[in-house]
């Protein structure tokens, strides 16, 4: 739900046989929402009187849903076969200025406002657990196994530090 002082503004929910995961919520400037999660089998993502029906063609396939401020249904995004655990926070999304970005699995998607995949890199990552953009747009991703990194918008790694635990880090380094 989104909320402001203590009272919903609006509620959304999606219809479902066998179950989504919305791992990662954010909002751009405009409070058009965007959720990154997991799904299996048949959903529908439009909350409202349409349909954006996906079929999930592995255990568990990444997506990204965009909903306008007052949260009705702009679009959907997913991709087919990744398979990624239930379990595991894998879909992620995150916006800076211009920029948003999707993390699924060890794959990082730039998209516009339309949902067009804009650019998409590959990383050295089994597995992101965490995500975040800076103001230039570069990726910084906990992986696992717990390595923190660095990557520009080109995919190239900037650096990397083993993570034993959690500590703070400035990602403007």
């Amino acid at each position: 739900p989104k909320v402001h002082i203590d009272k919903a503004i609006w509620v959304q929910s999606f219809a479902s046989l066998d179950g989504g995961i919305v791992w990662q919520l954010c909002a751009d400037s405009s409070d058009t929402v965007y959720a990154a999660g997991n799904f299996r089998e048949l959903i529908n993502f439009n909350p409202g009187f349409g349909l954006a029906i996906r079929h999930s063609s592995s255990d568990f396939d990444p997506y990204l849903i965009c909903l306008d401020n007052s949260g009705a249904f702009n679009w959907v995004m997913s991709i087919p076969g990744r398979n990624i655990p239930r379990r595991q926070d894998s879909s992620h999304v995150a916006i800076c200025g211009d920029s948003i970005a999707w993390a699924h699995g060890s794959t990082i998607d730039y998209i516009d406002y339309s949902g067009e995949v804009l650019a998409r890199m590959e990383i050295a990552c089994l597995m992101i657990r965490a995500f975040d953009l800076d103001a230039k747009g570069n990726a910084y991703v906990l992986c696992r196994p717990e390595f923190l990194k660095k990557y520009d918008l080109n995919g190239n790694e900037l650096w990397s530090v083993q993570s034993s635990g959690y500590y703070a880090i400035d990602i403007s380094s």
